[in-house]
């Protein structure tokens, strides 16, 4: 179909792309919802559902059927076709229209199932009552754009709606060439929209020069001329407005302002803040208190590891509860710098409660952590229509991933059956449910990672968001970037305000020349190899470098390749006798690779470089490493984009440490990499007891034959 034309809109989206799983609905009555959100500026005016799915064959046809509703009212209704004794078992399809007067802002879209396998007395745990809606099932949603008014108390909207099923992308317009000021306060408004999109990755494209069509977040400091048609005061102060685009009345267009590079820098800290004093079209920051600058590992969406990790801290009352048919689950972050290996099980604290009448003896409540299987509590039946339980769970450390985990919670019921055939068939009322005491205990684990680690740089961050600030963070670019070097930059800081629920308020911008002896910074060097001499002076420290379409191993530990130490893989890949590392593929299309930074030799500062190879890699080299963001494709201290796949290494032997350990568990961890340490230490002392039992001996033997002369 063409394309909608001015001041109209077509949305066409699949349950998959609002986040639905494939919905499988089993026995006599159950159901699911699917929720999705309008954005605010779209007013529908026609809307269908292209139903797929399939029946179970052995249903019958006349009493079985699937209804569909939309908050609340029924719509809809799909019936299986007769076929023999039983319905038709084969994919479907089915299109309806839905009146566009039950389209909301937020809407719940409604599957119900009733199935029945016979007309006589039946099992309802039968597990032939089956149907399936595939997640390919899309919404076409046609109507007219709402221009709405500028008043910044409205933020993040226009301009970004996390719940919307849309991709989510955000444009970021600079006049002319930006300087590193304003480039910097773009990365600061960045981090805010990217906490905001809480669980969702998001884009911002960057355009310099003509002013694009649609939402975009506009920043000048001073420098050249603002597009006309904007209606701005004279700028003599950090300014945030909302302004219509003066090239398409349906896109909003958010401006952040200042006089210079500084006031610019401080209109965007007032967006990422939200700060109260934004109000109405325009707002002129007149003073602007930061909070203070944040602790390490503080993160706030990062747990904590000085209390317990209230499960319910990180899910609904309505999640954690439920009749079995799908598990329940908890997502959560712990900080990437976690030290486990001083002990090997945490605690989970379970209080949960279920409907213990109509179960049979063999229930139970399962749990897994990200995936691993950690144990069965059994279900006893009774006669308490709630039963509540407490128990704790020893969950094995190693099951851990470095930032983003899961526990998931399955209350498996088998249905009570007494005796006969018809007599078997109990409502199907079973419930349970996590309850608000559950907690997991990591209290007492300190904070030492070694480094250096790019699985915990892609889920997370760190180590530069071990300061959620950015504080400590210096992003050296290009002395001119390119507006695809500068996405790439602010597309990272808003991954990382995504992970940490923080704004990026304390990021500092810079050229090449940064990068010297005596800088006390973590370091994040972006561009690609002829446009960035940052790479040229980290040339001799970095672990590989690239010339000539080859990669050249450096010897970052003074030697080279013993054969436990210098190489791990964590994917294939060869390297031959020259130091060339042949990687599967041939040369990437980009390197991500993580050291020591030489520049503050005692401060554990840590520089992460990402070269590109030319420019038409960043789009694959950002859509792919937002894609795999919190799987453990990026990891080691090497990786290589190949096409879009990534690979992994782990080069040389070099591993310093961020944070710190007690004495105590020092001494633990030294006696057990080097257990002949122990049989000194005890034979030291031994030997200094000894001279000090001698002493005391010999003391008290004087003082006693004083007493007798």
């Amino acid at each position: 179909e063409p394309p909608p034309g001015p001041g109209k809109f077509r949305d066409v989206f699949s349950l998959n792309d609002a986040g639905s799983p494939p919905i499988d609905l089993h026995g006599i009555d159950s159901g699911h919802t699917v929720y999705f959100t309008l954005p605010e500026t779209h007013v529908p005016r026609t809307a269908k559902i292209h139903v797929f799915y399939i029946f179970s064959p052995s249903l019958v046809a006349q009493i079985s059927h699937i209804r569909i509703s939309l908050n609340g009212t029924v719509f809809a209704a799909i019936e299986p076709k007769a076929q023999g004794n039983g319905t038709a078992s084969q994919n479907m399809e089915a299109v309806f229209e839905i009146p566009p007067d039950l389209l909301v802002h937020n809407n719940a879209l409604r599957f119900e199932f009733i199935g029945h396998y016979t007309v006589a007395c039946e099992d309802p745990s039968n597990t032939t009552i089956w149907a399936r809606i595939h997640r390919g099932t899309y919404l076409d949603i046609q109507g007219d754009l709402l221009p709405l008014e500028d008043d910044l108390k409205r933020l993040p909207l226009p301009f970004l709606d996390p719940a919307v099923v849309q991709p989510l992308a955000l444009p970021v317009y600079f006049p002319s060439q930006p300087s590193f000021k304003a480039i910097q306060a773009a990365g600061i408004a960045a981090s805010y929209f990217g906490m905001v999109s809480e669980n969702r990755p998001v884009r911002f494209p960057v355009r310099i020069g003509d002013l694009p069509k649609g939402d975009m977040v506009l920043l000048w400091d001073g420098s050249g001329n603002l597009p006309p048609g904007l209606n701005l005061p004279p700028i003599h102060g950090p300014t945030v407005a909302m302004r219509s685009n003066p090239n398409d009345p349906y896109g909003k267009v958010l401006v952040l302002a200042g006089a210079n590079g500084d006031q610019l820098i401080q209109a965007a800290q007032a967006v990422a803040l939200h700060s109260g004093l934004l109000d109405g079209p325009t707002v002129t920051i007149d003073s602007l208190r930061l909070p203070d600058k944040q602790k390490a590992d503080a993160a706030p969406r990062w747990a904590q590891t000085n209390q317990t990790i209230a499960l319910w801290d990180y899910a609904t009352a309505e999640s954690l509860q439920g009749d079995g048919s799908t598990p329940l689950n908890v997502y959560f972050r712990l900080p990437p710098d976690i030290y486990f290996a001083n002990r090997p099980d945490a605690i989970l604290h379970l209080g949960y409660r279920y409907n213990s009448i109509p179960i049979g003896p063999i229930s139970s409540l399962q749990m897994r952590i990200n995936n691993a299987f950690l144990g069965s509590i059994p279900l006893e039946p009774g006669r308490q229509s709630a039963r509540t339980i407490e128990a704790n769970v020893a969950v094995p450390v190693v099951n851990l991933r470095p930032f983003s985990n899961s526990l998931a919670f399955d209350f498996t019921f088998e249905l009570l059956k007494s005796e006969g055939y018809c007599a078997g068939t109990t409502p199907m009322n079973m419930q349970g449910a996590i309850l608000r005491d559950s907690y997991l205990d990591l209290r007492g684990y300190p904070h030492y990672a070694p480094m250096p680690n790019l699985e915990t740089f892609a889920n997370a961050g760190f180590p530069f968001t071990r300061f959620a600030d950015l504080g400590n963070t210096v992003v050296v670019l290009p002395p001119q970037p390119t507006a695809q070097e500068i996405e790439m930059f602010v597309t990272l800081l808003g991954h990382f305000g995504r992970q940490t629920g923080f704004p990026a308020l304390r990021v500092t911008v810079a050229g090449p020349e940064s990068l010297a002896t005596g800088a006390t910074s973590d370091f994040l060097v972006l561009g690609t190899g002829d446009d960035q001499p940052g790479f040229d002076t980290l040339a001799s420290y970095l672990p590989v470098s690239l010339a000539d379409g080859k990669i050249q191993v450096h010897d970052t530990a003074g030697f080279f390749a013993p054969l436990h130490h210098a190489w791990w893989k964590a994917q294939s890949g060869e390297q031959d006798d020259s130091g060339e590392l042949v990687a599967s593929g041939g040369v990437p299309d980009a390197v991500i690779e993580g050291m020591e930074s030489p520049f503050d030799t005692g401060g554990k500062r840590s520089i992460v470089a990402i070269r590109l190879k030319d420019a038409a890699t960043f789009e694959p080299f950002l859509s792919t490493f937002l894609y795999v963001q919190q799987a453990s494709d990026i990891q080691g201290s090497v990786s290589f984009l190949l096409g879009t796949r990534f690979q992994s290494f782990r080069v040389g032997s070099a591993v310093y440490y961020i944070g710190s350990l007690p004495l105590w568990t020092r001494f633990e961890i030294w006696f057990s990499q080097s257990p002949w340490l122990a049989g000194i230490t005890v034979l030291v002392f031994a030997f200094l007891m000894a001279i000090w039992v001698r002493q005391w001996l010999r003391q008290k033997a004087r003082s006693r034959l004083k007493v007798n002369g």
